[in-house]
């Protein structure tokens, strides 16, 4: 129960908040997410490592392709875009769970109060953010992103992109269900994986589940409790906004700090 989704909730300046509540979903991508950190240092609206695959110290076989000839390379480090996915439409918004709040009742109303660390986290990562806009029925946000065409929804997963980081389990999301290879789902990157000294696993990044890397970030940013809508069949190479309807689900904007200090929920 503590992986329920009991709100959404977008951060910023009131007046793009506000745009949000009239129907205007403001996509960016992973080439804008990293240039904000690599232009204005703002770790947290930014990521200079959106969207990559590291391979870490491991053993890279090096082969020229017209001798044939290869060899070793021990200990080596290397950093791998994706081909495709850094113009990808990304919508970030944070999601609530259970396990992220406190509900009390009181008068036969239901209060939330949000978790320390979120708070934490938002206040330092978004400084300009004075807004928060609460969608307080998950399940109708979800049956909204229809309005949009095809759309890919999940919660961020958080790894360890340190130096000492083992990013393991991270290669191992983004290759699951690479599907049948073939000129409409192209083959981008293949590699095998030593479980032990008699057992390898092949791992497959195919076009077909190239996208998951978009749902990968550093721990740095997990207290942000980030979800994202990815367009997965448009591209744009500057952000754009895109025309939703909400209907009639409930939703509210707050000064942020009303927000954390507790809100009723509808």
């Amino acid at each position: 129960m503590d992986n329920k989704s009991v709100l959404f909730v977008k951060f910023g300046e009131r007046k793009y908040v506000k745009r949000l509540f009239d129907g205007k979903m403001y996509f960016s991508n992973a080439v804008k997410f990293r240039g904000i950190e690599k232009t204005n240092g703002l770790k947290g609206q930014g990521d200079a490592f959106e969207a990559i695959l590291q391979l870490k110290n491991g053993n890279a076989i090096m082969t020229e392709t017209n001798t044939g000839l290869f060899f070793r390379q021990p200990n080596i480090t290397v950093s791998l875009g994706l081909a495709d996915t850094d113009n990808i439409p990304i919508f970030c918004i944070t999601c609530i769970s259970a396990g992220d709040c406190t509900i009390r009742e009181a008068k036969g109303k239901r209060f939330i109060t949000i978790s320390d660390t979120i708070r934490d986290t938002i206040k330092a990562h978004f400084p300009k953010a004075d807004t928060a806009g609460v969608f307080f029925r998950p399940e109708l946000f979800i049956r909204s992103l229809s309005e949009l065409g095809m759309v890919s929804y999940d919660e961020v997963k958080y790894f360890d992109f340190s130096p000492k980081g083992v990013i393991k389990e991270m290669i191992e999301y983004v290759s699951r269900c690479p599907g049948v290879v073939s000129k409409h789902n192209k083959l981008l990157a293949s590699m095998v994986e030593v479980a032990n000294s008699v057992e390898s696993i092949q791992l497959t990044i195919t076009e077909q589940n190239m996208k998951r890397i978009l749902f990968c970030k550093d721990t740095y940013f997990a207290g942000e409790k980030e979800y994202r809508i990815l367009l997965p069949q448009k591209r744009i190479h500057e952000p754009k906004e895109y025309t939703i309807r909400w209907g009639r689900q409930p939703r509210q904007l707050y000064p942020i700090d009303e927000f954390f200090d507790g809100i009723e929920l509808k």
